[in-house]
């Protein structure tokens, strides 16, 4: 079973490039709380022993987020200054300021080899098995949705899915072999359309 499942992990790193250094408009010094802030610090900690295949991003999701889209148009998180680049912190204040050189060469450099090395794993994983999950391994704080979206009834795991990938009946045993340990759980189906992302619990 390990074989066909590619975990994901977009966000864990706190690594930030010379180069996003050298393009910020605060101190250095002024951003580290809030990358601890905004990453998956230490969700990696979660992986099974046995895992087959594990991508994760090498950066910290302030430098590049690549679970975001690339164009702004489509990507709702963008108007809050946190789309595939993020140009303000979650208190909305501008923390760096770069050109359009600058953004094509982290996208082509950072983001596209991301995902080609997502892809090539997950063909590699659906080659040699003929099925294959993608687990994409996160972390939330109740302060950042509570300040991003208004919610404050989270649960312990959120347990989110896209209706055209999904396996239903595998997010079903998820749920039920999370709630034996006595978790609350909260399914999230990912609705997108026309470049608008909707989210629906239950």
């Amino acid at each position: 079973m390990e074989d066909c499942i590619v975990i994901h992990i977009p966000h864990a790193s706190l690594n930030l490039p010379k180069h996003f250094l050298e393009a910020l408009v605060v101190e250095e010094s002024d951003i580290q709380e809030e990358n601890r802030f905004l990453s998956d610090y230490g969700v990696d900690e979660f992986l099974p022993r046995e895992s087959a295949h594990v991508v994760a991003f090498d950066y910290s999701r302030m430098f590049c987020d690549v679970e975001r889209f690339k164009d702004d148009e489509a990507e709702e998180m963008a108007k809050y200054g946190q789309g595939v680049l993020y140009t303000k912190d979650s208190n909305g204040r501008v923390f760096i300021e770069f050109d359009e050189d600058y953004r094509q060469k982290v996208l082509s450099e950072y983001y596209d080899k991301h995902h080609e090395r997502l892809d090539e794993i997950a063909t590699q994983a659906l080659r040699e098995n003929g099925i294959c999950y993608i687990v994409d391994l996160h972390s939330f704080s109740d302060e950042f949705i509570e300040k991003f979206f208004q919610k404050s009834d989270n649960p312990d795991i959120c347990l989110g899915y896209d209706s055209n990938y999904a396996d239903l009946e595998l997010i079903d045993l998820t749920k039920k072999h999370f709630k034996e340990y006595g978790f609350t759980i909260k399914r999230q189906l990912s609705l997108r359309r026309q470049h608008r992302t909707e989210q629906v619990f239950w």
